[in-house]
């Protein structure tokens, strides 16, 4: 055995594939890396004629995109300054003068003035705290209402209380929960204005007609018809009606 010892390398050698340091670039390969010293190497800044001037823009540029925001700022629609009349004044287009222009015949007001409570909202007083449902229609009940009454009726109304107002309708024959007759007595002995509050607002199961109905004075046409209807079935229930709920 020799004296001479084998002496053996602490590194382990690289294998053949991998390049020949982490640190350098590996054949081909056109990215700059860091070098052996730790330092990193950049390409060099390209010029901006290179860039092609990216990234800058010129004074002009600048001036250009103010006075657009500025324009774009200052439009309006030209529904804005358009011709118009102020409220009451006067106007030679018409031959009363007047820009106001009376209102067509059976227009319905939204958001107005609901003046008297008992033609809108049935009920009567002037105080909240003296305030009752109506007993007495808020005008003279004529035939053109009744008859009007009994038109709306027909269509509204009749489907659940049917055409006689015993309850028995047609959608209450396949289900629909059955309303009380107007003929038993807690249901006669009812004010007006409590079936008008009914038809305005709903009671129970029934909802409001008041987008159907939206005339008040309808709702009273239908009411008075109701009227007629218990009294139909009556005769003495009439007699009473006559002093008692009319508007005199």
């Amino acid at each position: 055995m020799s004296g001479a010892s084998t002496s053996h390398s602490s590194a382990s050698p690289e294998p053949s594939w991998f390049p020949n340091s982490v640190w350098e670039p590996a054949p081909g390969n056109s990215v700059s890396r860091p070098a052996r010293d730790g330092k990193r190497s950049f390409p060099e800044a390209r010029s901006q004629t290179e860039f092609g001037n990216e990234g800058r823009c010129s004074p002009w540029r600048l001036a250009a995109w103010a006075l657009l925001l500025l324009a774009a700022a200052g439009c309006r629609q030209q529904m804005a300054k358009q011709p118009r009349y102020n409220s009451m004044s006067e106007s030679p287009f018409w031959g009363d003068n007047r820009s106001a222009r009376p209102l067509e015949a059976g227009t319905v007001a939204r958001g107005h003035l609901r003046n008297p409570a008992v033609l809108f909202e049935g009920i009567e007083g002037t105080r909240w705290w003296n305030t009752r449902v109506a007993t007495r229609f808020p005008f003279q009940v004529t035939e053109t209402e009744l008859k009007r009454g009994q038109e709306l009726f027909n269509i509204r109304c009749a489907v659940c209380h049917d055409r006689v107002g015993h309850g028995q309708g047609k959608v209450v024959q396949r289900g629909y929960v059955q309303p009380p007759s107007y003929h038993l007595e807690p249901v006669r002995s009812q004010p007006v204005g409590h079936y008008f509050r009914v038809i305005t607002h709903g009671w129970g199961a029934m909802p409001s007609l008041a987008e159907e109905v939206p005339d008040v004075v309808d709702r009273w046409s239908i009411v008075a018809y109701v009227r007629a209807l218990q009294a139909s079935q009556d005769e003495s229930f009439l007699k009473s009606l006559v002093d008692k709920e009319q508007g005199r």
